[in-house]
């Protein structure tokens, strides 16, 4: 079933700390961030009828050096996927060319909840097409997508969840970062 933002709450903020950064909703907790802890936020707003999902994954004081590795690598997926997505291309086949890279960068086969690679986005959150295998609907252009590979070191999650438009050439970011560095949190 697809999940909409309740549109009388124009603004959801989830955020999960170390081990239940793998949890999508999470119940609270009550410990403190401490430091070289990681951070997952996944941040969505709504505008008249139609929905924004943004994620982001930071480290809080420091990167663990394995984490950060990791985390590199997941960017180095990101940076050579997005450029291969062209109009007319089957959606199906990105899932697939997103697993063939996890290898080459050094990272474990994603684990089963990362089959879901990305998704369409508009008056849902998660709305077709969904980006797996078995969607041969064609990347066309106006369609909006988040793209969303994660990767999962020591029973983290670590994510960077982007939203692209599909142009009549490739896709675009539409929310570019000042940069795709690792991002901290000072305490």
């Amino acid at each position: 079933m697809p999940f909409c933002f309740d549109p009388s709450t124009p603004l959801q903020l989830i955020v999960v700390v170390e081990d239940h950064t793998p949890c999508a909703h999470p119940p609270p907790g009550n410990s403190r961030l401490a430091a070289g802890q990681i951070v997952r936020v996944d941040v969505g707003a709504t505008f008249g009828l139609y929905c924004s999902d943004v994620g982001r994954t930071a480290a809080a004081g420091h990167w663990r050096p394995d984490v950060r590795q990791a985390f590199d690598s997941l960017r180095l997926v990101r940076e050579t996927i997005v450029p291969s997505l062209r109009p007319g291309m089957r959606i199906g086949d990105i899932q697939p060319k997103i697993m063939q890279l996890f290898p080459r960068f050094g990272l474990p086969e994603p684990s089963l909840h990362t089959m879901l690679m990305g998704h369409g986005l508009g008056i849902e959150i998660h709305e077709p097409p969904i980006i797996e295998p078995s969607t041969d609907t064609e990347l066309t252009p106006g369609m909006v997508l988040n793209i969303e590979p994660d990767v999962r070191p020591n029973g983290l999650c670590l994510a960077h969840e982007n939203t692209f438009l599909v142009t009549d050439e490739n896709v675009e970011l539409l929310a570019p970062l000042a940069n795709d560095s690792p991002l901290l949190i000072d305490g």
